[in-house]
């Protein structure tokens, strides 16, 4: 049955209020173009990108139609990324976006003509991303330095409660901006902004009457010219997070004497997702599971080590196909006999195995910081669930995907904002805070003798734990030995690595550890009969990660850490220490981090002692200045030379 049919009529001019543009029309002095007047680096440059959204009327229900176009031009090789178009559709149960009237050009001058390259049917592929999620994808043909394309295409939703977001700024600068909303009078949108730059556009809405419906139209308009790129930054969560656009939320519906509300509470999304077959009925389906776990925890009593070796055994003998998902994929049963599926078949089904084990396990959904931070409360901007478990008065977050990580210790794309807690048995669906991640530890100790020609050799030790760990484990096991061990070498300036030993690179709740031997030509530099040497040799910090004089966004560290180093160097025979740095402290304000520095003479030579601690994964912008003085400093503390002088 049509909804809303006695309220919201026919569009049928889908360009009533619209804006023009002109498909082909591209011009010989946009393609002899050599650079972006505003922004001389870009590496290209959206010309025109135009937008119009607006609700029609279907065989059987409403559906949202937007129309998109773009007119972009690629000023060298970097910009060639700007020739692939990605959209991406949302699916749910059964019923699914669709992206039709695809038109994609290359223009090119040649011979003082312009030539046209177009797009073939055969050249656009579909990938599926997320369980609800898919995409679309081309790239355009015959793409050169200073090319201009062209690219339009019709997105059709069933979704009609739902916009996607408007986003206006890009990673390169946009010369127009126009997009236009159009709704039947009567449904009221929340519009909120994010990002900057929003006082960048003309923001107007007005009342149309359409007299062949006989119904008034609200016509939201936004307009721009001349936005900047959005300014990349090192340790940036996410940063579309930070992208300008505007995000419309469905409020409500009031059309004479109707009423619907859509506003909605994170108990509301929360008691929504509860609802669902696979979160309702799915997790207490014991026979898919017993014949798993009960020869995995025989003989095991204490509820924590039981949790733990299900834990490990999930992670262990399941595989995540790379897929997010905050419901199954393939299935319980499915996922129990091909042992891989998605975040939703591997965390919910450790929820199944953890509860026939009589441990009290729930889940929890979240949005991934890949997925961005969401504004309101909304069931589709979450895309993942992990699992929660209560022993005692303790509290477990696990992720199982991921086969090195830890209870407690989850990827670091997990942490993200908050999550959406679902215990249907206790009736409590709320949200809930993730909380920090726990501090991770790594160490390098180094000891080595330093010849007269400048020369080293010795041995060196790393230890990690928790995410760390984590990733020294990933980095192991992803490539080849010897390409790990040339791309450690390269590293640490050419050092020549030997009696290579690592340490529970496969124990995921152990620490980690490497060590070898090492020969390092460089390690001093004579000069005038005199070695000059940096304090921390090879592992010394050569530039600071943060050098813009400005910046826009938090940082993200991903965890917080605590990084020593400790460096025991026997001198040639007949040197004496001439020049040691001081010993000095430093401490970033309201306890964010500090770095101890601690230089010392022995009877062979010198030490060097180095504790760094970033307490805090997340880390607002107004501290930015700090950090960067910070940061500045200690390049500075390593890069100061020893000077050994014979005696």
């Amino acid at each position: 049955m049509k909804k809303l049919s006695l309220f919201i009529f026919l569009l049928t001019a889908t360009t009533l209020f619209a804006q023009e543009y002109d498909f082909g029309k591209v011009t010989k002095e946009e393609l002899e173009e050599k650079e972006y007047e505003s922004d001389p680096d870009a590496h290209a440059a959206i010309l025109q990108n135009h937008r119009e959204t607006y609700l029609v009327s279907g065989v059987d229900d409403w559906k949202i139609v937007t129309e998109i176009y773009k007119k972009i031009k690629i000023y060298d090789k970097d910009g060639f990324d700007f020739a692939t178009e990605a959209v991406d559709l949302y699916k749910n149960a059964g019923t699914r976006e669709t992206i039709r009237k695809i038109k994609a050009v290359t223009y090119n001058l040649e011979n003082g003509k312009v030539v046209e390259s177009k797009l073939d049917k055969d050249q656009i592929f579909e990938t599926n991303l997320a369980y609800s999620y898919f995409e679309t994808k081309f790239t355009l043909p015959n793409v050169k330095a200073g090319s201009v394309i062209e690219i339009s295409y019709e997105i059709n939703s069933p979704f009609y409660t739902n916009f996607e977001d408007v986003i206006y700024q890009y990673d390169v600068p946009v010369k127009k901006f126009y997009t236009e909303v159009r709704v039947l009078k009567g449904m009221h949108y929340k519009q909120s902004g994010k990002g900057e730059g929003f006082s960048l556009l003309q923001t107007s809405h007005e009342t149309k009457v359409d007299h062949r419906l006989g119904q008034d139209v609200d016509v939201y308009r936004f307009t721009g010219e001349n936005i900047p790129a959005l300014k990349q930054e090192s340790y940036v969560d996410n940063i579309d997070n930070y992208r300008g656009g505007i995000v419309f939320e469905l409020d409500y519906i009031q059309i004479g004497t109707y009423f619907r509300s859509y506003s909605q509470t994170w108990t509301d999304v929360a008691q929504r997702i509860g609802s669902q077959t696979d979160y309702k009925d799915d997790l207490d389906k014991a026979r898919f599971v017993d014949d798993l776990v009960d020869p995995i925890i025989a003989g095991t009593t204490d509820p924590v080590e039981k949790m733990n070796k299900i834990f490990n055994y999930v992670k262990k003998e399941f595989t995540w196909n790379e897929l997010d998902g905050k419901y199954f994929y393939n299935g319980l049963k499915k996922t129990v006999k091909e042992k891989k599926g998605n975040s939703g078949d591997i965390n919910l089904l450790l929820i199944v195995m953890l509860r026939y084990a009589g441990i009290d396990a729930n889940p929890v959904v979240i949005s991934t910081k890949d997925n961005m931070v969401p504004l309101f409360p909304t069931l589709d901007r979450l895309n993942y669930v992990i699992a929660h478990a209560q022993i005692g008065e303790e509290e477990f977050l696990m992720d199982a995907t991921r086969e090195f990580s830890e209870v407690n210790v989850l990827p670091v794309n997990d942490y993200n904002w908050q999550g959406i807690y679902i215990n249907n048995t206790k009736l409590r669906w709320k949200k809930i805070p993730l909380r920090q991640p726990e501090q991770s530890f790594v160490s390098a100790d180094l000891m080595f003798t330093l010849s007269e020609d400048g020369s080293a050799e010795g041995k060196m030790r790393k230890i990690y734990d928790k995410h760390h760990a984590m990733n020294f484990r990933k980095a192991f096991k992803d490539v080849k030995l010897d390409d790990y061990l040339m791309e450690m070498e390269s590293d640490y300036g050419g050092i020549e690595i030997s009696d290579y030993k690592p340490v529970n690179t496969d124990a995921s709740n152990k620490k980690a550890m490497e060590s070898f031997s090492f020969f390092y030509d460089e390690a001093a530099e004579e000069i005038g009969g005199k070695l000059y040497m940096e304090p921390l040799v090879f592992l010394s910090r050569t530039e600071s990660p943060f050098l813009a004089e400005t910046r826009e966004y938090p940082i993200d560290f991903g965890f917080p850490y605590e990084s020593k180093k400790n460096v025991i160097v026997t001198i040639p025979e007949g040197y004496v220490v001439e020049h040691l740095p001081q010993s000095s402290k430093m401490e970033l304000p309201d306890g964010i981090g500090e770095v101890v520095y601690l230089a010392s003479k022995t009877p062979t030579g010198f030490r060097i002692s180095y504790d760094l601690k970033i307490n805090y994964a997340m880390v607002s912008q107004p501290y930015y200045i700090h950090l960067k003085d910070f940061f500045s400093k200690m390049v500075e503390i390593e890069s100061e030379k020893i000077i050994l002088s014979k005696a």
